[in-house]
C-alpha cells in the first residue's frame, strides 16, 4: 500500500462548524423540564399521598410499618412516571434534535444513517 502525501502551498486553517448551541439548549430545557415533572409529581402524590392521620400514628411511635406504606405509594408513581416519561419518547426527540442538527450543517442525508443512539439491539 502507497502513501500519499498531501502538501499545501502555505499552511491553511480549516474552521469547524459552530457548535449546535440551539440544539444543546432544547435538550436541556427537555430534560430540566422531565427532571422537575418528576420530582414535583413524585413530592405531591407520595408525600401528599401519607394521611394525615398516617404521618402522626408513626410520629407517635405506634405499631405499623411507615417504610412498607412509604414505598407503596412510591412504586406506584415510579411506575406512572417511567410509563409517561419512557425510553421511547426520550429517544424520539433526541433524533429530532439531532436531526434538525445534521440538517442544519448540511450533513443529514450522509451522516444520519450513521446516527444510531443509544439503541439496543
Amino acid at each position: 500500500m502507497t502513501q500519499r502525501n498531501i502538501t499545501a502551498d502555505k499552511p491553511t486553517q480549516i474552521k469547524s462548524p459552530a457548535a449546535p448551541r440551539a440544539q444543546e439548549r432544547e435538550l436541556s430545557k427537555a430534560t430540566e423540564y422531565m427532571i422537575r415533572e418528576m420530582s414535583q409529581r413524585f413530592r405531591s402524590q407520595v408525600f401528599g399521598g401519607l394521611n394525615k392521620g398516617t404521618v402522626e400514628k408513626f410520629a407517635d411511635a405506634q405499631t405499623g410499618n411507615y417504610a412498607a406504606i412509604y414505598l407503596r405509594l412510591a412504586n406506584r408513581v415510579r411506575a406512572k412516571l417511567l410509563k409517561q416519561f419512557d425510553d421511547k419518547r426520550i429517544e424520539e426527540l433526541v433524533d429530532q434534535t439531532v436531526g434538525r442538527m445534521l440538517a442544519r450543517l448540511g450533513l443529514r442525508d450522509a451522516s444520519y444513517t450513521v446516527w444510531q443512539g443509544p439503541r439496543k439491539s
